[in-house]
């Protein structure tokens, strides 16, 4: 069997290199009589934002309103939407910049396949990650999402890589 050298490692965002802070859609929840546990509230979050609805967040929160028995509730979607975009609810494992500047400083190429919505590249930013990468794509951006091989293919294409030269790292393909 043929070996491989490793030329390039592909992280997912979500979960991976920065994890979302339940405790302001917990308030949110107990505010409004939500009688849903946090993890439950997790899985329905996922399984909306992992379709193609991210296009349109108005209605991916519309979606997610329904489902919780809140789709009428103006002022439920209106702060749903605005945790969504506090980016300070989001923070980096403590892993995160020192294997993200390792890999770096071992010349791997770094790229970034995520499910995220349309607010991913401000979310790097924000939390200085975009530098580490060599090539980004967001589900969001890109019309496709993971685990269709096409967003994997456009990415390694990019950092100079064939599948067998390169890791894939989160929490779920």
């Amino acid at each position: 069997m043929k070996k491989h050298k490793i030329k390039a490692v592909i992280f997912d965002l979500g979960s991976t290199l920065l994890r979302i802070r339940g405790h302001a859609y917990r308030r949110l929840l107990k505010k409004y009589h939500v009688s849903l546990d946090p993890k439950d509230f997790g899985v329905l979050y996922g399984k909306i934002f992992n379709k193609r609805v991210w296009k349109n967040v108005d209605k991916a929160f519309e979606q997610l309103a329904q489902q919780l028995g809140q789709v009428n509730n103006l002022s439920f979607r209106r702060e749903m939407k605005k945790i969504w975009k506090d980016h300070n609810l989001m923070h980096k494992f403590d892993t995160t910049d020192p294997v993200l500047k390792m890999l770096r400083k071992h010349r791997y190429k770094i790229g970034l396949i995520s499910n995220f919505g349309q607010n991913c590249y401000e979310v790097l930013d924000y939390h200085g990650l975009r530098e580490y990468f060599h090539s980004i794509a967001i589900s969001a951006h890109e019309c496709i999402l993971k685990p269709d091989p096409r967003i994997f293919r456009k990415v390694l294409k990019h950092l100079k890589a064939r599948p067998q030269e390169a890791l894939m790292v989160g929490d779920h393909p």
